[in-house]
């Protein structure tokens, strides 16, 4: 396991996901478009320069990196990211899609594990 982040730290995926979770009436304070028993996906915005939208897509329990991914996660994941991926395409007419993975502080990993699309 390779884990960096410090004792006392809050992810702020994990805050997000409870928040729906114990308050649905609040998924529109989150911009929270996608959430199931296993995975949540809400979206980002300007925060790449060319984009006006990104949507980073997690799993419901705190994960720190890919590396502590349990395999029985891989296909929900993947499954939200290709169905976000292609309804993002649908709405702004996208040229092409990225999908990114950071992982450890070297990786460009800010907090938690997430896939951007």
């Amino acid at each position: 396991m390779r884990n960096h982040e410090p004792n006392d730290y809050i992810c702020p995926f994990c805050r997000i996901i409870n928040q729906v979770k114990d308050s649905p009436q609040e998924i529109e304070t989150t911009d929270v478009i996608f959430q199931d028993a296993t995975v949540t996906a809400f979206l980002g915005l300007l925060r790449w320069e060319k984009n006006p939208v990104d949507a980073v897509i997690v799993p419901n329990r705190h994960i720190e990196n890919l590396y502590d991914l349990p395999l029985e996660l891989v296909t929900p994941l993947h499954t939200t990211t290709r169905a976000v991926a292609l309804a993002l395409k649908t709405i702004y007419q996208c040229d092409g899609i990225s999908t990114r993975q950071h992982n450890e502080p070297a990786g460009d990993q800010e907090s938690g594990i997430t896939t951007f699309t």
